[in-house]
């Protein structure tokens, strides 16, 4: 949303949104926070009124080098998703073009990674006969238990639907 508001619309890589962080990183830093606050209290919302699972899009995260990613977007997001995870229900979160923050994402206090169409699932799911169904979505995606997570098991799942057919 910061990426949105910053900028005003979207654009390939965001130049506003980059020569603000550069010039105002306190102003960046307190817009992050606060939209964070903001989304974190409306998830909780959502799980109270019925949402069996929330998701967080981080749809820009591919423009920024890990070490940007770790300093500007990670103390945020980490924040926000702690807060959710006190409404009890399965955080999923969302990355796009970012194969190169993956094993950040994965230390991410979310149950559910889900990636876009550029990241090689092998790569992150383990063994492929750990691929199945997600019971929990109308259309067929496929998940799988990630070894990323000492502590719980972790599911990745594509972000696009499986089409039928496709084997």
């Amino acid at each position: 949303m910061a990426a949105y508001l910053v900028q005003g619309r979207g654009v390939k890589d965001f130049p506003a949104l980059r020569a603000f962080a550069a010039a105002q990183p306190q102003a960046l830093n307190a817009l992050l926070a606060k939209l964070s606050d903001a989304m974190a209290t409306y998830l909780i919302n959502q799980a109270r009124a019925g949402a069996d699972a929330v998701q967080i899009f981080d749809s820009w995260a591919g423009i920024l080098s890990l070490r940007d990613w770790e300093r500007l977007i990670r103390p945020h997001l980490e924040t926000m998703l702690k807060k959710v995870g006190e409404a009890d229900v399965p955080r999923i979160l969302f990355l796009q073009n970012a194969p190169h923050l993956m094993e950040a994402y994965a230390s991410l206090p979310a149950e559910v990674l889900s990636v876009d169409w550029r990241v090689d699932i092998a790569d992150v799911q383990g063994p492929p006969t750990l691929i199945a169904p997600c019971r929990a979505t109308s259309t067929r995606r496929y998940c799988s238990t990630a070894p990323h997570s000492r502590k719980r098991r972790r599911q990745i799942c594509s972000g696009v639907s499986i089409r039928r057919g496709i084997s």
